[in-house]
């Protein structure tokens, strides 16, 4: 790289820098400095960049587009050979953003195919599925083995009752029998005591 493409590179933008008061940028760049021959030359330069802005800042200011405008600004006697030389630099530099064919994006074979999900979205499914995943309800190993063993109330007597209350639980003593009770032949419910009015 030259020192005219280094100082056109850092006075005038291209590319996705391409926007803004492009006309100030012009401006500032050939008021002083390497650019300062190109000062009486400004309505041409910036006929192209009216003429090409889309292009520049989508990198597709080609070769054949900057030949073209490059001859048409010719047609205007001002440019002396250094002029000539520092607008020939501007165009390369706009054209440098030019989207090269073995770079371009190649387009998917006849079967389309689905672009691959970008990490953010892989990220957010991830989450979903793990909020509404099922929770695991199964007994561990351990647990499973011994489990036709372990009994709720603690008693593994053959005789308790499969009757409602009969675990000792709070109903034991209200409508159920005990296992000890069961077998007592004489002994009947009792309604607890009632208070005195």
């Amino acid at each position: 790289m030259s020192m005219i493409d280094d100082i056109v590179g850092k006075k005038l933008p291209t590319g996705r820098n391409f926007k803004g008061n492009l006309k100030g940028k012009l401006y500032d760049a050939t008021r002083s400095g390497a650019l300062q021959n190109l000062a009486n030359n400004q309505k041409s330069v910036y006929e192209i960049i009216e003429k090409r802005r889309a292009a520049i800042s989508t990198g597709r200011y080609t070769k054949d587009k900057r030949e073209a405008d490059y001859k048409k600004a010719l047609g205007d006697k001002n440019f002396s050979p250094d002029d000539k030389k520092d607008l020939k630099a501007i165009l390369e530099h706009w054209g440098r953003g030019e989207v090269k064919p073995e770079k371009a994006i190649k387009k998917p074979a006849a079967s389309v195919q689905k672009a691959a999900p970008s990490v953010r979205a892989t990220r957010a499914a991830d989450k979903r599925a793990e909020l509404h995943a099922t929770p695991d309800t199964e007994l561990p190993d351990f647990l499973q083995k011994n489990r036709g063993s372990i009994s709720i109330s603690g008693n593994s007597s053959s005789h308790q009752s499969q009757r409602p209350g009969s675990g000792g639980g709070i109903r034991a003593g209200l409508g159920g029998a005990t296992s000890a009770s069961a077998n007592n032949a004489g002994s009947t419910f009792k309604a607890p005591p009632r208070l005195l009015k």
